[in-house]
């Protein structure tokens, strides 16, 4: 008769986690030293360490922990919270509005494309199509090695790193059976799938969670980073990186045997229709850049500046009228709303735009990108007719 296994994560780990939790929500604010600590700002210290400590243990699948932190973070720090705990003299409480925002953030669901690509990518056997393609004309140990990094890195920058690591490790399988067990570039080869994985990563927004991160605060700070940009500037580094990797790997592990056989198994899957989809999608995907130009203006402020540098980009038929702006939410992660108000000066006709954002300079800025955009559409509408 087998025994129940003890769970240790169950009966050891979580009563620890949440007792450390209470413990940091229950002491006096003064418990912390920080001065003017409100308790709105202790739940959430005590929020931030029970997320940590369940993410490291795992206790629970992962992303239980994180829609956990939603429904927290909605009872006990929101303006929408529990009566007794979310009261004036809680302190400053968070927006209900800017914790449910959480579910469609742009970095969320940029992720989202990017995860769906590399799992169409894994079905319709582009994956395997692809790493045929790239590493065929390969045949030297050394150039087999620098190709493995190449690839690697190439497929990271658009797929998840753990999805693009397990995706290599079959396709390498096969190739570390056929070296002899003594063959140092066996560990060279193995190490190169979580070294490109890793590099491959930086060079484009989606490559890894935090390019998305930065991208989404640059933003909030007035510098729009686009995907072309960043990897525009990131994928040089990539290459350096991989090339330094490439030469420690082959110091560190170098090879006895001198040629390889690459004996990657073609995808068994038929060429269809979705296939097809999925292949036009991925490489749309790839092949698409953002027109990017510098302006330069001088103005009485940000606005008029940003206005005057634009009118000189052809479009000096607009005047600027107006324009208003107020905050649309409160808290110390307000979002501002911008009114824009130009005017065609051949036709009189008045065109409006909104821009919004976490920064109060930045939403009339767009808000005036997006009265020239809504004037554009109108002009090439015109013409078709």
């Amino acid at each position: 008769m087998q025994k129940n296994k003890f769970n240790v994560k169950l009966f050891v780990l979580l009563p620890l986690v949440l007792a450390i939790t209470i413990f940091l929500w229950a002491v006096p604010t003064s418990f912390y030293g920080i001065e003017f600590l409100t308790a709105t700002q202790q739940r959430v210290i005590a929020l931030f360490v029970f997320a940590a400590l369940m993410w490291m243990f795992e206790i629970i699948p992962n992303w239980t922990t994180s829609l956990l932190i939603i429904v927290f973070s909605l009872l006990i720090v929101s303006d929408k919270g529990i009566g007794f705990l979310c009261t004036p003299d809680a302190g400053q409480l968070v927006p209900y509005k800017s914790i449910m925002s959480a579910f469609a953030d742009p970095v969320v669901m940029l992720f989202l494309g990017g995860f769906v690509l590399a799992n169409m990518a894994t079905k319709y056997g582009l994956d395997v199509t692809l790493a045929r393609f790239l590493l065929k004309p390969f045949k030297k140990s050394w150039s087999v090695l620098l190709a493995f990094l190449v690839v690697i890195a190439l497929f990271s920058m658009f797929m998840s790193n753990t999805a693009t690591a397990a995706m290599m490790l079959a396709l390498l399988t096969p190739v570390l059976r056929g070296l002899p067990d003594d063959d140092k570039g066996k560990v060279g080869l193995a190490l190169s799938i979580p070294v490109a994985a890793n590099v491959g990563g930086i060079g484009t927004t989606i490559g890894t969670p935090p390019n998305a991160t930065a991208v989404k605060f640059l933003g909030e700070a007035g510098f729009d980073v686009t995907f072309a940009s960043w990897a525009a500037h990131m994928i040089p580094y990539v290459l350096v990186m991989i090339i330094v990797a490439w030469v420690i790997l082959m110091i560190l592990f170098p090879f006895k045997t001198k040629e390889l056989r690459l004996d990657i198994k073609p995808s068994s899957r038929k060429t269809d229709w979705k296939t097809i989809v999925v292949w036009v999608t991925f490489f749309g995907t790839i092949q698409h850049k953002d027109t990017v130009f510098s302006v330069n203006g001088e103005g009485n402020g940000p606005i008029d500046a940003f206005f005057n540098a634009i009118h000189g980009q052809k479009m000096d038929k607009l005047t600027f009228v107006d324009y208003k702006s107020h905050a649309i939410t409160k808290g110390s992660d307000s979002v501002a709303v911008a009114y824009i108000q130009l005017r065609d000066d051949e036709t009189g006709e008045d065109i409006f735009g909104i821009g919004v954002s976490h920064n109060i300079n930045l939403a009339p800025l767009r808000g005036i990108l997006c009265a020239i955009n809504r004037y554009q559409r109108k002009k090439e509408a015109a013409k078709a007719e």
